[in-house]
């Protein structure tokens, strides 16, 4: 039998947490945090101004910046969205030292991501831009930037890179 106390007072419901917990119990920590990622590359760029060759390029990147988790609200089965915006700095045989700002999306439950981001090489301060698709560590992706070929001519050129994405925030959080 109830007490009447506990009938009149009135229906609580939950607080809203900063926690992100999936249907199996897994917590992939709190909704808005810091992240790092470590990315690297090899591929191709077309070399000369008759773009009659092909030149190996490989670069290696660092990203921090800002996560955040979105999930449904509606289908607590529905696999939730990271969106990751950070600055990145870069090195590669095309440029010393280019420095951006990087916008990363990850289906988590798919593995499959996304990013799109725009860069500037240092040592010319000439802009490019970059995009990148992906599945778990492994991508694809692709450059448009500026630099000197060996002529020492300066031009818009294409570059595309088979590349690793390590997510290292969510890695150490995983263990």
């Amino acid at each position: 039998m109830a007490s009447t106390a506990n009938a009149d007072a009135p229906p609580t419901t939950p607080a809203p947490t900063t926690t992100v917990t999936r249907r199996l119990g897994h917590s992939f920590g709190k909704t808005d945090r810091f992240e790092l990622s470590v990315e690297g590359g090899i591929g191709a760029y077309r070399d000369g101004p008759l773009r009659d060759a092909s030149r190996l390029a490989g670069f290696g990147r660092i990203r921090a910046g800002l996560l955040h988790i979105f999930e449904s609200r509606f289908d607590p089965d529905a696999s939730p969205i990271f969106v990751s915006v950070g600055a990145t700095y870069e090195a590669s045989n095309l440029s010393p030292a280019t420095l951006g700002l990087q916008t990363e999306l990850v289906h988590v439950s798919s593995g499959l991501w996304g990013q799109f981001g725009g860069l500037v090489d240092v040592t010319r301060l000439e802009p490019g831009w970059m995009g990148a698709l992906g599945w778990n560590v492994f991508g694809a992706e692709v450059q448009r930037r500026r630099y000197a070929h060996d002529d020492g001519v300066v031009q818009s050129d294409w570059a595309l890179f088979g590349k690793l994405h390590i997510p290292v925030t969510l890695l150490i959080d995983a263990l």
